[in-house]
């Protein structure tokens, strides 16, 4: 991962990924990569669907992380590749894949209401 605090790089990942403009005004920028293959090395064919199991857990936990410290975040996953790629120097085989933008929210956001679990879940006895 590379974390982006400079603010002309977020300006610029910010166009990258259609002028969301939230991701320019966080203060911090997270961009996880990818090591294309390496999860294919050890585990063959299905190393390529273990590595997005793996990358999502992963964002998910920082996201989790963030709001414990009482942060705002939000993960973006539309944007140029290549572009981010070129702003934050990544080469070989690594490739973006999700940017999460970091900081303290500038609103208070409302719970989502959510599904009943009975809507959703079966249990098999």
């Amino acid at each position: 991962m590379v974390v982006v605090y400079n603010s002309e790089k977020r300006q610029a990942l910010a166009a990258a990924c259609h002028q969301q403009r939230f991701i320019a005004e966080a203060p911090v920028n997270i961009v996880v990569l990818l090591e294309k293959g390496k999860s294919a090395d050890v585990y063959g064919q299905r190393g390529e669907t273990y590595q997005y199991q793996d990358i999502g857990a992963a964002i998910e936990n920082m996201l989790l992380a963030a709001t414990g410290y009482g942060l705002g975040s939000c993960w973006v996953a539309a944007f140029e590749q290549d572009k981010v790629s070129q702003i934050i120097k990544a080469g070989g085989d690594l490739r973006p894949v999700a940017i999460i933008a970091l900081g303290h929210s500038a609103e208070d956001p409302k719970p989502i209401p959510r599904r009943n679990p009975d809507d959703v879940v079966t249990v098999i006895h």
